[in-house]
């Protein structure tokens, strides 16, 4: 058996023997943190007894480092291959980046800028830590970018899906991918040039490319890329690389369409199934499930555990300004037949997390270092539970994993809308009015849209490949993407 395999069957007899209904809370926690490599516990197999490796030791480190010492290795060969490969390189040589760009370095944005679709006024008062990231204000005029994009020739999908991204009507990582793919489904279906069947294969190749490159700029222009949606796009772009060369226009999108199809169906869809059947499995009867904020997956496993007459268990939805997302997921839960489902502020967490057998929580992207980043607050809640020795899982398409290493929620992070720091009821005299800015001339509001939870403070994720430790992750993306992604 492999590594992945080992720590795969480790974490599966860990719950299993963890799970009986009189076992204390601590010993469930531990069972999770032995499938996790932190437990100093040893896994057997057919090959004998090894010892599980801990989480960020020099194994990890060499997984990591081999990982991207391969994806070096066949972008390399590539830059030396056929025509396939040239087609490849050429195409992401003039597409956006789909990394986020460093905002404080004056070349790389000016060299961006001729790139940008839908020019964003920068933010008034931008906070000086975190000028590495975008920070604009509201995208407010509607019909003036509407009429850029009629100059640009953007297709409409793609217009709608942008500006709801930049307004916030599209959250979580899972609905924006879903969109993206959706919206250059649309762009592929309705492409169209002139003269196609009578041009060069390779000409319409180009030409289809360079659209698609536009739209997903516009995109990008309108809010950065999530993790999952950056991944989605670099699919598409080595899937469009890997069709084979002399085929027709009409053939070209037909495949192009088809792959777009199967990414949607496999990394989301199938993906989220899979997930609430395997997270629904692991609520029994009697337990109470802790949530915090709004998460698509952590919805589905709830609703599918609901679903079982004879498991009856409790919900508490915790939830935190500005975006008051999980009040609208404690809605839906309770329209779901949960038969306890309560609703609390995030600073209730040291009187409820005793009560809880179990904490479920979302991600926007899982590092390969194991780090979890998800919505601002939920690092708190992490923390807590382990303090609490409860367990903590966390439910992930592999969609969201990334070969980036993160130790902190600094260098990448999202900067929202500063006003929407004003949402909710006034507390006290002392709030603030939207007329803020001319009352506090000095006063500068930050609206960080993710924390990082360290992996240490994760004992599962609950992906479509299985429950696995954090630290498999590198081990997942080497075996979904041998090239990288």
């Amino acid at each position: 058996m492999s590594s992945y395999e080992e720590r795969l069957a480790a974490t599966e007899r860990a719950l299993d023997g963890g799970r009986s209904p009189g076992s204390p809370r601590h010993g469930r926690a531990a069972a999770f943190a032995v499938g996790n490599g932190r437990g100093g516990r040893e896994s057997s197999s057919k090959r004998g007894s090894t010892r599980e490796t801990p989480a960020g030791s020099d194994k990890d480190t060499n997984v990591v480092e081999a990982g991207r010492q391969r994806a070096t290795t066949v972008a390399t060969r590539r830059k030396k291959g056929g025509s396939t490969a040239a087609t490849a390189v050429s195409a992401t040589a003039s597409a956006p980046s789909t990394q986020r760009l460093q905002y404080d370095d004056p070349a790389a944005v000016a060299r961006a800028e001729k790139r940008v679709v839908v020019k964003r006024v920068p933010a008034e008062r931008p906070v000086r830590l975190f000028s590495h990231l975008p920070q604009y204000e509201r995208l407010s005029s509607v019909a003036a970018d509407l009429g850029l994009a009629q100059r640009q020739a953007l297709h409409p999908a793609v217009v709608r899906v942008g500006l709801q991204l930049a307004r916030q009507m599209i959250t979580g990582g899972t609905a924006r991918v879903a969109a993206v793919i959706t919206a250059l489904r649309a762009v592929v279906v309705d492409f169209a040039l002139d003269g196609a069947d009578a041009l060069p294969s390779g000409v319409v190749r180009s030409e289809l490319e360079r659209c698609l490159n536009r739209h997903v700029q516009f995109l990008v222009d309108c809010r950065p890329m999530s993790v999952a949606a950056g991944n989605a796009v670099r699919l598409l772009k080595r899937r469009l690389a890997a069709l084979p060369l002399g085929l027709t226009a009409e053939a070209l999108k037909r495949r192009l369409v088809a792959e777009l199809d199967e990414l949607l169906t496999e990394r989301v869809e199938l993906a989220l199934r899979t997930i609430a059947d395997a997270g629904a499995q692991r609520i029994r009867d009697g337990d109470t499930v802790l949530t915090y904020g709004s998460s698509h997956a952590v919805e589905c496993i709830l609703t599918y555990a609901a679903r079982e007459p004879r498991r009856r268990f409790r919900v508490v939805v915790l939830d935190a300004r500005p975006t008051y997302a999980g009040k609208q997921l404690a809605e839906r839960l309770a329209q779901a037949q949960i038969e306890s489902c309560e609703y609390a502020p995030l600073n209730a967490l040291p009187h409820l997390i005793g009560d809880a057998n179990l904490v479920l929580l979302g991600a926007e992207a899982c590092t390969s270092n194991g780090a979890v980043l998800a919505q601002a607050g939920t690092a708190s809640v992490a923390l807590l539970a382990k303090r609490e020795r409860i367990p903590v899982v966390v439910a992930c398409e592999s969609i969201k994993f990334t070969e980036r290493t993160m130790i902190d929620s600094i260098g990448f992070n999202e900067v929202g809308d500063a006003d929407d720091m004003l949402g909710g009821e006034r507390i006290g005299p002392s709030a603030l009015h939207p007329s803020w800015r001319r009352d506090h001339p000095t006063l500068k509001l930050l609206h960080l849209a993710h924390d990082l939870t360290p992996t240490d403070m994760v004992d599962a994720l609950i992906t479509e490949v299985g429950l696995i430790p954090p630290s498999a992750v590198p081990a997942v993306l080497t075996d979904l993407h041998p090239d990288g992604i």
